[in-house]
């Protein structure tokens, strides 16, 4: 069953539970944030890197918040 529809590499993917979300990187600079199991509704997207997404990582104890890392040295959070 296809669950994305992501043009380029898929580089991480999160499955947070507690929101029923599925967050994805790719290469080319964007973080996915889509409805699980329905992925085809996306819910949003965290762009602000100008390279790829190495990394990225929910808080502990922060559900909603997101950092990520990528090719362009930066360090950026999401709520």
């Amino acid at each position: 069953k296809l669950l994305l529809g992501h043009c380029s590499m898929i580089t991480n993917m999160i499955l947070n539970r507690e929101s029923g979300l599925l967050l994805t990187s790719d290469r080319d600079e964007k973080i996915r944030v889509s409805l699980f199991p329905d992925t085809f509704e996306i819910e949003g997207f965290c762009l602000g890197h100008r390279g790829f997404i190495t990394s990225i990582r929910v808080l502990p104890g922060r559900p909603d918040e997101l950092i990520s890392g990528g090719g362009d040295g930066l360090l950026l959070f999401w709520d």
